[in-house]
């Protein structure tokens, strides 16, 4: 654990950026939701899709496995498609963002609720785990995207070339605990937002 919180705090500068492009674009989903909604429409489809299959078989494990794959899944895709120059973390930020927003929006609008009640009543219970491993797995896509564009910018010096290289491998050496937290964080994610559908239905 503490290996893992000194490696976020070495990297922090990447997860402050990761940071800033998901809340930040989520504002602007917020205050430009009918500009946003055509970008964000295919993703709040395939989310439809995805509670549709849970509700046609219900089931704790069955909640539970699916939204751990799926977010799982998601992050390991933003973290090693950094080395594309980091641009798909950077999308991936900017397109959940501007989802989120778009959906504290609706919701508001829908409901008559303020968009904060929303917010912690419906997403941070299993978000306050979610957005951080989001956060991780992009910021350290961000990382490789920028280690990606300095090793290319450092053909022409030797030195910039170890530095490079360097960085990489105490990147690599720190994959092992950096994927593990993320993996923890969000299988308890996933156990409490499974565990809310099972209780909406009971609900329902």
């Amino acid at each position: 654990m503490r290996s893992f919180v000194n490696i976020l705090k070495q990297n922090r500068v990447f997860l402050w950026m990761a940071a800033i492009l998901l809340f930040g674009s989520s504002v602007l989903g917020y205050v430009f939701h009918n500009e946003v909604q055509p970008f964000v429409q295919l993703a709040l489809e395939q989310l439809e899709e995805l509670a549709q299959s849970l509700q046609m078989e219900p089931g704790y494990w069955n909640a539970f496995s699916t939204i751990f794959l799926n977010n799982l899944q998601a992050s390991i895709a933003m973290l090693a498609a950094g080395f594309f120059f980091g641009i798909f973390p950077v999308f991936a930020l900017v397109l959940n963002g501007f989802m989120l927003g778009y959906v504290l929006y609706e919701a508001a609008e829908q409901y008559g609720i303020h968009p904060l009640l929303v917010f912690v009543q419906q997403i941070l219970p299993h978000g306050v785990l979610e957005f951080p491993a989001i956060i991780i797995a992009a910021g350290f896509g961000l990382k490789f995207g920028w280690l990606i564009v300095r090793g290319i910018g450092s053909i022409w010096s030797e030195k910039a070339r170890i530095r490079v290289g360097r960085q990489f491998r105490q990147s690599f050496r720190h994959m092992p605990v950096v994927l593990l937290g993320i993996v923890v964080l969000l299988f308890f994610a996933a156990v409490i937002e499974a565990g809310l559908i099972m209780l909406a239905q009971v609900h329902f």
